[in-house]
């Protein structure tokens, strides 16, 4: 059995000057708050009462579900907004008897669920893979090709793509039928959606991703038109296609192994768009079998479901909100756990001296980056610690150095040292991995200057990418002005909201209120930190202040 994530390439490349790096980090974040469950209210639309048309296809979409072996006995499935969202998966009655909320119902129900948690399951040999693809008898060949030197899951994108503009002649036609028009993904969004993100790292990954993206489209364009001519198609597919498609795989892709066995690649089985991710997801993906294999919806034995409530799926453990609007379009998370991504700025590698050179292999030693996360949750223990910093005043230098540790993830303060020491500490430190002996401890008194002057580095340091932070996401250019415009936007808009009865027409997009609430926790994260950590600088500047008066 293999409990099953989604497949993620790292949430984006943030650019540091001169550089790429990837990051990708576990944080649970916030609903802004938007409700937290996937129906169709919750994804900022109201729902609406399905034409015959859209009951047709939900219908042809049950029987063609049926034909492929998947049972939907124990949920059903709503029509939503087609924009933004095809079907969305909620418990139904004859499933909620496995959850039964009686007190002598819930001891039986409970040994069933224990039996048998799994909700839905879906047959593997209907994953769109490259297994699957290569069978196809007319652009097989050229894909097999292409899947010989493919990264990126080119193959995939590309035959959903055909296979959207044969419209009712493609053999995916009732599953496409329920997709979504436009995706929320912030490689969908327009330029004037993404500029509500400016000065946030999340604009950066979107930016980035955006370049990628159209470098990518010029490298498969000629490839995507050489299949539609082998189809017959009538027209040649575009980059909108492209972007809906690369969507469409970042949305539902899942790493599982190829039929054959030999490898493991990222596909798509149909039916599972109908689970939304989630923070707090009551079900998770497991794979079982082996021969007929299946991906199976299993509910969490510590979340009841109840009826009518939708199904949702727990991607990874702890998404940050970044994450959850970056890979899946959503803001569910909570705030607690907002995090907050800080650049330590570096010079081109050409630009680097030999002591940067040894900082950075350092890091690199330690699996460290030169990137801090600094998360919401870790505030509410910073609060504790300043409120009993000021004991260790005058102690030993050893009961200080403990308190300022427990201030820090210690990745972030392993990161922050490495930047602020001189060369001397730097050579110590590399030749103590190269296993040449320690260095000779100095007195008691030099001892503690040295570690209180280090701790005011590593503060003095933290303080100013703060500084620097605050500027990227207020700053008339570089962000989107400051906090407390943003809650004079916020309030104009939910006044104009609640004077109309209809959603209007005019105002912001659904994504740019994502994006202004987001960019509003982000700058509140950040003031709360630069406030917290100037306030221990101050402390350390006057404890540092007194052993000098000391050794005086």
């Amino acid at each position: 059995m293999y409990t099953m994530n989604r497949f993620k390439a790292p949430i984006a490349l943030v650019s540091i000057p001169g550089i790429y790096f990837g990051y990708q980090y576990a944080v649970s974040n916030s609903s802004y708050g938007l409700p937290e469950c996937a129906a169709a209210e919750d994804r900022g639309y109201k729902p609406f009462k399905p034409t015959p048309s859209r009951s047709v296809l939900l219908s042809e979409y049950r029987t063609w579900m049926k034909k492929h072996g998947v049972d939907t006995g124990n949920i059903e499935l709503d029509v939503i907004d087609p924009k933004y969202g095809g079907v969305v998966a909620t418990l139904s009655k004859s499933g909620r008897r496995l959850f039964s909320s009686g007190w002598l119902g819930l001891s039986r129900i409970t040994n069933a669920f224990k039996e048998d948690p799994v909700l839905i399951s879906f047959p593997v040999k209907n994953s769109i893979s490259n297994e699957s693809i290569a069978k196809n008898q007319i652009h097989g060949g050229l894909m097999k090709h292409l899947m010989e030197h493919d990264t990126h899951g080119y193959p995939v994108i590309i035959h959903i793509m055909i296979e959207k503009m044969k419209g009712d002649a493609s053999y995916l036609k009732q599953w496409l039928n329920m997709l979504p028009e436009r995706f929320s993904l912030p490689l969908s969004w327009t330029l004037d959606e993404l500029e509500w993100l400016r000065g946030t790292s999340l604009y950066a990954a979107a930016m980035l991703q955006r370049k990628d993206m159209e470098s990518a489209w010029s490298e498969m364009k000629h490839v995507c038109r050489e299949i539609a001519t082998m189809e017959e198609l009538h027209s040649s597919p575009t980059y909108e296609d492209f972007v809906w498609a690369t969507s469409a795989f970042k949305m539902y892709g899942i790493t599982l192994p190829e039929q054959s066995g030999k490898t493991f690649s990222s596909q798509i089985v149909p039916g599972t768009e109908m689970f939304e991710p989630s923070s707090k997801g009551n079900c998770t993906w497991e794979l079982r079998g082996h021969d007929d294999a299946a991906l199976c919806a299993v509910c969490s034995r510590k979340k009841r479901i109840a009826q009518g409530k939708p199904v949702t799926i727990s991607p990874w453990e702890g998404l940050s909100s970044e994450q959850m609007i970056f890979q899946y379009g959503r803001v569910d998370v909570d705030p607690r756990d907002e995090v907050l991504m800080v650049n330590c700025p570096l010079p081109p590698p050409r630009e680097w001296t030999d002591v940067l050179k040894k900082k950075f292999a350092l890091l690199m030693h330690h699996n460290l980056r030169p990137q801090l996360f600094l998360s919401r949750s870790h505030l509410d223990s910073l609060q504790k610690t300043l409120a009993t910093r000021g004991k260790y005043t005058g102690r030993k230098n050893q009961e200080r150095q403990r308190a300022f540790e427990s201030m820090f993830p210690s990745d972030v303060l392993q990161t922050l040292e490495i930047f602020v020491i001189d060369s001397e500490e730097i050579d110590a430190r590399l030749a103590e991995i190269d296993g040449e002996p320690n260095r000779v401890e100095s007195s008691e008194v030099a001892s503690e200057m040295a570690s209180s002057g280090l701790r005011m580095a590593v503060l003095t340091t933290l303080v100013r990418l703060l500084e620097v932070k605050i500027e990227e996401l207020e700053g008339v250019e570089t962000g989107t002005g400051t906090l407390e415009n943003d809650y004079k936007i916020l309030s104009a808009i939910e006044t104009e909201q609640m004077n109309t009865t209809a959603m209007p027409h005019s105002g912001p997009t659904r994504h740019q209120m994502v994006a202004l609430k987001h960019r509003m926790e982000q700058k509140k994260l950040t003031r709360e930190y630069l406030k917290k950590f100037s306030a221990f600088l101050q402390d350390e500047m006057e404890y540092l202040h007194k052993i000098r008066e000391q050794e005086g």
